[in-house]
């Protein structure tokens, strides 16, 4: 009973912030019906970029949201940032992320390791190769030894991870890395496979 209440709290803080603080602000309806005052002055004309905006500010906020909703959250307002191009403030809801899904679930988890290659992949994007190599390795060392050197997850870490070698200009770790993915990937779904 306790896991199902902490469940449904978790559930319910996710659908509460969504509604009330970023989707139901996508129209003038929902802005007139669910939004505090500030949200009314988005109007019909409000961008993807000024929803996220206000969802951000909204989040920091909070201190009503159980530490699993918050660190969903974060996660994917920072991907969404990423998308629109703001590195910056991806990296900084993403490191906020991964430390709280770190405390919770522990460095193994796989919501760890989805959060810490998230916040790798902004710091890629951004031009900060170093960085995230740092953040890559490790993951992709973890899913190696948790899942096998051929798990599709393993394989898209090491990929990604061979990708930021080569564009941080180590061609003697990337080429390696990327002929073993190409192998495995080939040999899990045949040659040919336009998958591979």
């Amino acid at each position: 009973r306790e896991e199902e209440a902490r469940q449904r709290t978790y559930a319910e803080s996710i659908v509460n912030f969504l509604k009330y603080d970023l989707l139901g602000l996508t129209t003038v309806e929902g802005q007139t019906r669910f939004a505090d005052s500030d949200a009314r002055d988005l109007g019909r004309n409000a961008t993807l970029t000024d929803l996220l905006e206000r969802a951000a500010n909204k989040l920091d906020e909070r201190t009503d949201l159980a530490p699993a909703a918050e660190a969903q959250l974060r996660w994917m307002l920072g991907v969404n940032y990423r998308y629109q191009g703001d590195y910056e403030r991806s990296c900084r809801l993403l490191e906020r992320s991964l430390e709280l899904f770190k405390s919770i679930d522990g460095s193994g988890a796989n919501s760890t390791l989805d959060a810490q290659q998230s916040l790798a992949m902004s710091h890629a994007y951004n031009g900060e190769h170093r960085k995230a190599i740092e953040l890559m390795e490790p993951v992709a060392s973890m899913r190696r030894s948790l899942l096998g050197s051929n798990h599709p997850d393993s394989l898209s870490s090491l990929g990604n991870l061979a990708a930021e070698y080569r564009a941080a200009g180590d061609l003697d770790r990337a080429m390696p890395l990327l002929q073993s993915v190409d192998y495995e990937t080939s040999h899990q779904l045949g040659v040919g496979n336009a998958d591979s």
